[in-house]
């Protein structure tokens, strides 16, 4: 089980993270599947392809609070790194953010 805690630092993107994506094959070890076990208020997993996503439509990230995801990896995960994708209101990546281990 993994726990995530994002947090917006840069006030440039200040309600504009609609959407965080771990996709499967950006890990080490690449992971084989995630389920979802908890995420933020006003967020809802969703499938996408080769990797599992957290969506809002009235809730993007602001820098007033961590927002924190729960995953259980498969095969359990044994990297110290962990990369998301940040996509804003229309699906287009915004850049990338590196979780590490702590």
């Amino acid at each position: 089980m993994i726990e995530i805690s994002v947090q917006v630092v840069d006030h440039a993107l200040d309600g504009l993270i609609y959407d965080m994506e771990l996709y499967f094959g950006d890990q080490s070890p690449s992971w084989q599947g995630a389920q979802p076990l908890q995420w933020p208020a006003g967020w809802n997993p969703v499938p996408i392809a080769a990797g599992i996503g957290f969506r809002t439509e009235t809730a993007p990230l602001t820098p007033a609070a961590a927002s924190r995801i729960v995953i259980q990896v498969v095969p359990p995960a044994a990297g110290n790194t962990i990369w998301i994708a940040l996509t804003g209101r229309d699906h287009r990546i915004l850049g990338y953010i590196v979780s590490q281990r702590t």
